[in-house]
């Protein structure tokens, strides 16, 4: 019983955007996602919940991936069109002060980990439509995520 309610809050959290989180492979959760283009065995891909934004890093190649990285928020960069202002709460919690906690990932091969962030509370997004394009940098390797839009 206490491992279902431990499990619980970290699903939730993992759902808040507090926590990376890894579940069953993501071709059976998400098949019709798409995907930036392949950077030495890894990619990226993003795709819109709402006014959230899910990420997807994973390994499609052959070797495991180990990397020391900064927290998601400071991990992830959103490329935004047209540039929204910050929320107060974004402002905060994208401080540089802020940037320098740091988590380590181990992607084996087929792996892929997904974190969902919560761009309407950072961004204040208003009736707009905008394109969303995220960037990371992992083990020396350059990635980049399809284009999504929302709004």
């Amino acid at each position: 019983m206490i491992r279902r309610i431990f499990a619980g809050i970290y699903h939730w959290m993992a759902m808040c955007g507090l926590v990376m989180k890894d579940d069953e492979p993501i071709e059976v959760r998400d098949p019709d996602r798409e995907w930036g283009p392949a950077a030495d065995g890894l990619m990226l891909s993003a795709k819109p919940r709402g006014q959230r934004l899910s990420v997807v890093l994973k390994n499609s190649g052959m070797e495991e991936i180990r990397a020391n990285i900064p927290a998601w928020l400071f991990f992830y960069h959103l490329d935004i069109a047209p540039a929204p202002p910050l929320t107060n709460f974004g402002k905060h919690a994208l401080d540089p002060k802020r940037a320098g906690r740091r988590t380590e990932i181990v992607l084996t091969r087929g792996k892929a980990i997904e974190a969902e962030l919560p761009i309407d509370s950072l961004y204040d997004l208003g009736d707009g439509s905008y394109r969303i394009t995220v960037r990371c940098e992992i083990a020396g390797r350059k990635l980049v995520s399809n284009e999504v839009s929302v709004g």
